[in-house]
């Protein structure tokens, strides 16, 4: 490919007066250090208006994704970390010539909220309004190219009005009550300890009237549907692990002594309905309705042993079930062994062939009644039994081997009406029912006549009473002008709902209105539904079972209503590892220290400055609690908002732990001012340039070893960020090599008088690379570098900003040709070293040259664990 030169080059010194930075009377001169607070402001119009600069809306959409913030007050460094990450992605891909849509909007209702306000006597509306102006305007000060033409808001009743469509049933439950937030709570808000996600505090069980939304509906779909999605592996088996899906088989026991007539079978599931005669006794949940009769000490204490591992057990009195083949009568359990999300919530007890079943026989005085064998005429006992073999004592059964009875047990029991084979589900309807006051309102109404009658869609949306008094269960109960309405249907007195959604309903479908955020007559119309589905999302691991779950499901029902047609929504997750900062506690009380509440001693030993004893450190999540934070406006008024986005992305992989180093953002903003120096120096070069009106750019007609490596250097550093930037979003690898390069550049700089083509390109492709990652500088340096256009495609007098990306270049690679190569192990650059340009694709032999240097025996334990790349 040949790629032409222009046939002369302009002095870049007399286009120095382009750069029209100024500041008041201040202008930037050839003279004047780099100063960040200077360059984000001549530029900030020009950095944040990208977003609105001209596309072809015929072009290739890329729908570029961040988790939209909750407005708690003031973003924090993991805000800026994935908004960091979206941007960089949002400009690249504007540069290659993507519609791109990079939207922004606030996850705005909620409990902490609500708490807020009723801790400063004001309505949470001014506070979360209050929050979401000063956030944004941290989010301006990030320099993001967001569309605030998209931004919503899910506290407006423009958005709610859809969230309130109705997509609920009704069902008594025993359900997860939060004594602190005094609201019911999802499994999936609960942690494994028994205490609530938010609270903290140890989750009691009422049974109470809820609505749900009826995600088992789609428990298959959920689960088949993560193979084809690019999701990190682990996200993908944190769902598959919730939804839970387990084949298997159904008995159903004949209940006696059960006072509800309309429950009068227990249905257990089982994956060995081989042992159905050896069953002895049936078990259930703490939770389930047949161990209503407890009392509620008794029923804690089961959950409490559940939660900690211990197998606490209490007969059902008065309760028992009759084996369906055998027609004995079984007595029932409640055990906290039986996990109220797997199967229907009871199991069979087979004492001969379970090890806990024949613990708990054993306490009961039950005698093992042997089913299975490993071979026929062998004598069982006296512990269980466990493996496959031959059945014995099973009646017509006897004699056959362990998996050809299983299929006629449940055949047979298919027939006679009993049993059959079952897919079994952990996953539960979604409860969304919230006894608070700051969420979208119910849209049901309660009428004697009529039952639950549904809020007419002309009606909608059903706004939350301002002024409501925010205490105790149900704030919404007690405001008698909100409660008290007619009924749609009979015109009779009727009462409105008072509860409130979970709020995780309203951040499951925000990615389709951002589409489409003005339509007064649908959530989105199936045209604005086509830029689905979303090509990148954005967003922390923690979310990784809640939101994501909760975000298929609802775009599957809204595929099914015809609104969409992918019914996957995010085709590629980027899970953004979280930010932690240096945290000091005290040893012996555990109190969490402030740093100016430590000192270093004389042998360099953090000690508590009041006690002069040794605190612990440790790397955590950054916390008010823990004192560990940073305030990420001090931060950008202090190094600047290029290097703080710079630092994020060179200082690990986004998919890992970021450890905040305030000493490596001071490296940072060293680089830039380098770099600044660098392309000043650049600028007062002489404008003699030798003339190449003949010349095409191709290697073998570079025969200057500097000129040639100058070419190379920006070529490879060019292919390098591409592939970054598309697929890998390695951005600490990226910045690395812009950092070579801009050293390549350097060492060329110090001994030049005159521009070469490739000097010139290569601070170009220097210059193109960096403005994704860091808008201002790039922008304010590309302003001084001359007008030719060059071979890659640029064109200075357009923004850096309008620059279309150039394809990957071909590099010639000799083999006299050396190459320092800077080799990351486990998300980190450990270390560079001199290789032959021709190996950089030979991957076995480049990773045995890595295990031969110093830093790769160090960190490589079993080479054959790894995989050598080049980029």
């Amino acid at each position: 490919m040949a790629l032409q030169w222009g046939t002369k080059h302009r002095s870049m010194c007399n286009v120095w007066h382009r750069l029209n930075l100024t500041r008041g009377n201040i202008r930037f001169s050839a003279s004047l250090a780099y100063s960040h607070a200077f360059v984000e402001e001549a530029t900030h119009k020009e950095v944040i208006g990208v977003f609105y600069s001209k596309r072809n809306p015929d072009s290739e959409k890329f729908y570029v994704l961040p988790m939209f913030p909750y407005p708690s007050g003031a973003l924090h460094m993991g805000h800026v970390r994935v908004y960091t990450i979206s941007d960089t992605i949002a400009r690249f891909r504007r540069m290659e010539g993507k519609k791109v849509i990079h939207p922004i909007g606030w996850d705005a209702f909620g409990l902490p909220a609500e708490n807020a306000a009723i801790e400063r006597n004001i309505n949470p509306s001014s506070w979360t309004r209050s929050n979401i102006a000063y956030m944004k305007s941290q989010l301006e000060r990030l320099s993001c190219s967001f569309d605030w033409n998209r931004e919503l808001s899910t506290c407006s009743p423009s958005y709610y009005k859809w969230t309130q469509q109705n997509l609920v049933y009704q069902d008594e439950a025993l359900v997860n009550w939060d004594p602190v937030d005094k609201t019911v709570l999802a499994n999936e808000q609960v942690d494994a300890q028994g205490k609530s996600w938010r609270s903290g505090a140890l989750v009691e069980k009422r049974r109470l009237k809820q609505w749900f939304f009826r995600i088992t509906k789609y428990a298959e779909e959920l689960e088949t549907g993560l193979k084809d999605l690019d999701w990190p592996e682990n996200v993908k088996e944190m769902q598959k692990h919730w939804i839970g899906r387990s084949e298997g088989s159904y008995f159903d026991f004949k209940l006696t002594g059960f006072a509800d007539v309309s429950k009068q079978h227990l249905r257990v599931f089982t994956t060995h309905p081989e042992v159905i005669y050896g069953v002895q006794f049936l078990a259930v949940a703490p939770t389930h309705v047949l161990a209503d009769q407890l009392d509620a000490m008794t029923r804690q204490h089961l959950l409490a042993s559940s939660m900690s591992g211990d197998d606490a057990v209490v007969q059902l009195q008065g309760i028992t079930a009759t084996h369906p083949f055998t027609k004995k009568k079984l007595p029932i359990f409640a055990a906290a062994f039986v996990a109220d999300g797997y199967g229907t919530g009871a199991v069979m007890g087979v004492p001969a062939h379970d090890v806990r079943d024949h613990d708990l026989a054993n306490h009961m005085n039950i005698d093992p009644k042997f089913v299975v064998t490993k071979t026929l005429g062998d004598i069982p006992g006296p512990g269980p039994y466990t493996g496959d073999g031959f059945l014995i004592n099973s009646g017509p059964y006897t004699g056959l081997k362990t998996h050809d009875a299983a299929s006629a047990i449940v055949d047979r029991a298919a027939v006679l009406g009993f049993g059959g084979s079952m897919v079994s589900y952990r996953l539960r309807d979604w409860l969304v029912s919230r006894q608070r006051y700051w969420g979208t309102p119910i849209p049901l109404i309660h009428c004697a006549n009529c039952g639950v009658v549904p809020v007419p869609s002309k009606n909608l949306p059903v706004i939350l009473p301002e002024d409501a008094r925010l205490s105790g269960k149900s704030p919404i109960s007690n405001e008698q002008n909100f409660i008290n309405v007619d009924c749609p249907e009979c015109k009779s007195p009727a009462q409105r709902d008072s509860d409130t959604m979970d709020t995780f309903v309203d951040s499951a479908w925000y990615f389709l209105r951002f589409l489409d955020p003005t339509n007064t007559t649908l959530p989105v119309s199936p045209n604005a539904a086509k830029e689905m589905p979303v090509d990148l999302y954005v967003g922390g691991i923690e979310h990784a079972v809640l939101h994501l779950l909760y975000a298929r499901f609802v775009n599957f029902a809204i595929a099914d209503m015809g609104l969409v047609k992918h019914r996957e929504p995010f085709l590629k997750l980027l899970a953004q590892g979280m930010v932690h900062g240096e945290t000091y506690c005290c040893a012996d009380s555990g109190r969490y220290l402030k740093p100016e509440e430590v000192i270093q001693d004389s042998s360099g030993t953090t000690v508590s400055l009041a006690t002069g004893k040794p605190v612990h450190i440790s790397w955590e999540k950054m916390s008010k609690s823990k004192y560990n934070g940073v305030d990420p406006t001090k931060i950008f008024s202090e190094y600047g908002v290029d290097a703080t986005r710079l630092f994020i992305l060179f200082k690990a992989p986004p998919t890992q732990v970021l450890p905040w180093d305030e000493q490596a953002i001071q490296g940072v903003k060293r680089w830039l001012g380098r770099l600044w120096s660098l392309v000043h120096k650049a600028a007062k070069l002489s404008n003699e340039v030798t003339s190449h009106a003949a010349l095409t750019f191709i290697n073998k007609l570079l025969t200057n070893e500097q000129d040639k490596e100058l070419q190379q250097a920006a070529y490879l550093c060019l292919n390098h960020l591409t592939t970054v930037f598309r697929s890998t979003y390695s951005f600490n690898t990226a910045v690395a090599e812009l950092m070579k390069l801009s050293n390549t550049l350097k060492l060329y700089y110090e001994s030049a008088t005159q521009h070469s083509p490739s000097s010139i390109e290569a601070l170009r492709v220097l210059l193109v690379g960096l403005a994704p990652m860091a808008p201002h500088i790039s922008c304010a340096l590309w302003n001084i570098l001359d007008e030719s256009p060059t071979t890659t495609g640029f064109y200075p007098k357009k923004s850096v900003f309008a620059q279309s990306w150039p394809e990957q270049c071909e590099v010639d690679l000799t083999s006299n040709d050396k190459r320092e190569v800077a080799v990351q192990i486990q998300g980190r650059i450990r270390g560079t070293l001199q290789v032959d340009a021709q190996i950089l694709d030979q991957q076995q032999l480049l990773c045995d040259t890595i295990m031969q240097t110093p830093f790769g025996q160090k960190w490589i334990s079993d080479k054959e664990k790894y995989v050598a790349r080049s980029w």
